[in-house]
């Protein structure tokens, strides 16, 4: 695959797409929370693609379900601020005014297509529905759907005329992606979209995301748990742990240069094709229990950089002038093997 990266993202004079300022989303209780996303920030801008990437339970998708109030019932954004090119605060917005904010202007691919869907009515009718909610012109609309159908190597007519159930999971992936653009919104972001599929279907929806970037400049989010998928996309990644973030960083940076000793451990975890087995190296230990996470940064238990600083005190995000970032007291610092005593 082609790694497609946007001139647009390499100017950071512009002004960004989405800002998030210390986002904290908590699962439980009031009086018992647990930080699922924990003093979260960052901005994206025009036309990029940053990938987000963690080990499952790092709060990867629960920061996505925050970005379009999808959040569910046992879960809620109890600080931060989220702003939108062109709409300003959308944190404290109703549910009426999202649902004008929903697709036109930020939309989400999920892990599982079929959710995206009712099973009960057949795809061009339900296309159909999102254009008239939205009050976009019918014929205009759905004949870009049936353009974006085509990119997507899928028949429109066969399509729009089947219902859900009737398509393979990878044509329903393919099929939500082209939902989920449709209305030409500012912001996407694609929550493992590769996920539940086979290795030529993962592809297919790879190619398809690839090819919409080179046609359509839309801002994207990738979150994934696959290094190399998202290293042959994205312009940044971003990486997560036990709901902090530790490092943003230009895509060859995080492999090149990485600043956190997580970083650093996850690019020595990635098999290379001319390189044998052994030179793989696991990351010891477990992620920390969230409801009882341990003080000062949450992967010292796991890390051999780890001092007593490490292990009482919470490091600062730090960003640079273009607001790539690391939260670590030894950023820089890489140990030659991950070993921890």
């Amino acid at each position: 695959m082609s790694i497609v990266h946007s001139a647009a993202a390499a100017n950071p004079v512009l002004e960004p797409v989405l800002t998030v300022e210390n986002m904290v989303v908590a699962y439980g209780s009031a009086a018992q929370p647990v930080y699922a996303v924990d003093h979260v920030s960052f901005s994206l801008r025009p036309g990029e693609m940053m990938g987000v990437i963690g080990e499952s339970g790092c709060g990867k998708s629960t920061m996505a379900y925050a970005l379009m109030n999808l959040l569910p019932s046992s879960a809620r954004m109890v600080g931060g601020r989220i702003s939108m090119q062109g709409v300003g605060d959308i944190s404290g917005l109703s549910e009426r005014e999202w649902e004008v904010i929903r697709g036109s202007k930020i939309a989400m691919v999920f892990q599982a297509a079929q959710s995206m869907f009712n099973p009960l009515m057949q795809l061009g009718k339900q296309m159909k529905n999102v254009l008239n909610a939205h009050r976009v012109n019918v014929a205009e609309g759905m004949e870009r759907g049936r353009q974006l159908l085509k990119k997507a190597q899928l028949d429109p007519d066969r399509v729009l005329r089947a219902y859900p159930h009737e398509l393979s999971g990878g044509m329903r992936q393919r099929v939500s992606v082209v939902f989920s653009i449709l209305l030409k919104p500012d912001l996407l972001i694609l929550d493992e979209p590769t996920t539940a599929l086979d290795v030529l279907s993962q592809n297919t929806v790879l190619e398809l995301i690839s090819e919409l970037r080179r046609d359509t400049p839309v801002t994207t989010m990738f979150i994934t748990h696959d290094f190399s998928v998202v290293a042959s996309l994205s312009d940044r990644i971003a990486v997560m742990y036990a709901g902090k973030l530790v490092e943003i960083a230009p895509t060859k940076d995080i492999y090149k240069n990485p600043q956190h000793p997580y970083t650093a451990a996850l690019t020595r975890a990635i098999p290379e094709l001319d390189a044998p087995l052994t030179d793989l190296v696991a990351i010891p230990g477990q992620p920390p229990n969230l409801a009882d996470p341990p003080p000062g940064c949450r992967f010292a238990p796991r890390c051999p950089l780890a001092i007593d600083q490490c292990r009482n005190e919470d490091p600062p995000w730090t960003t640079d002038a273009v607001n790539n970032g690391v939260a670590c007291w030894r950023s820089g610092e890489q140990p030659e093997v991950m070993d921890v005593e």
